[in-house]
């Protein structure tokens, strides 16, 4: 019998195997035939997944955000304290970054192709649902802190901006530590934050425990 071949699962390998070589080359130099030598296909086999370089490039930068989201969703979906649930939705998005060998390289190869007027089109699907993605995931942390009593009442309706705000942050300090790995201590960089941000929105320890009464 014909091997049965699912056709979006080896979609989701070639635009991994992919990953390595962008993360090498960076997106603009990395040829096809390096991919296809890489991840032990044909040339012509390529195409019957991608439409084009440009394609592969979108599903593979889709791909990876992906497999970062997924892992920090994984690590909060069964905290049920808000203030915990948030600081390790933060350490989780780092670490999801930071363990990821690739994922300086690839950092700033994507920030070289976002900053180009040359591939538009490219980057801003992908990046706009992610950002939706993760965005939703802390107004949601938010607006259920606000419910219990864990955050301050003015957080709820300002839940999106700081979401926006966090998310800004955390781009932020990536992209620093990316040219500034050796001076400088992510874990404790992101802790101060952390500190200075609960600070901002927590309810007061009495306060709570009065609620909880």
């Amino acid at each position: 019998m014909p091997k049965i071949v699912n056709k979006e699962q080896r979609k989701k390998e070639i635009a991994l195997a992919a990953l390595d070589i962008f993360a090498e080359k960076g997106f603009e130099a990395a040829t096809i035939n390096e991919i296809t030598r890489f991840a032990g296909i044909g040339k012509g086999t390529i195409y019957e997944y991608f439409k084009s370089k440009d394609d592969l490039i979108f599903n593979s930068i889709k791909v990876w955000l992906e497999l970062i989201e997924k892992k920090t969703k994984d690590q909060i979906v069964e905290i049920n304290d808000p203030a915990q649930r948030l600081r390790t939705f933060v350490q989780a998005s780092m670490e999801a970054f930071i363990s990821d060998e690739h994922a300086m390289k690839l950092s700033i190869a994507l920030m070289q192709i976002t900053l180009s007027e040359t591939k538009p089109y490219i980057e801003k699907k992908v990046f706009f649902e992610t950002l939706m993605n993760m965005s939703k995931i802390i107004v949601d942390i938010l607006q259920d802190g606000v419910s219990k009593g864990v955050f301050k009442p003015e957080v709820s309706k300002n839940a999106e901006k700081i979401a926006v705000n966090l998310l800004a942050y955390l781009d932020g300090i990536s992209a620093y530590y990316c040219i500034n790995k050796a001076h400088i201590n992510l874990k404790k960089q992101i802790d101060i934050f952390l500190k200075q941000l609960m600070a901002s929105i927590m309810m007061p320890q009495s306060t709570q425990k009065k609620r909880r009464v």
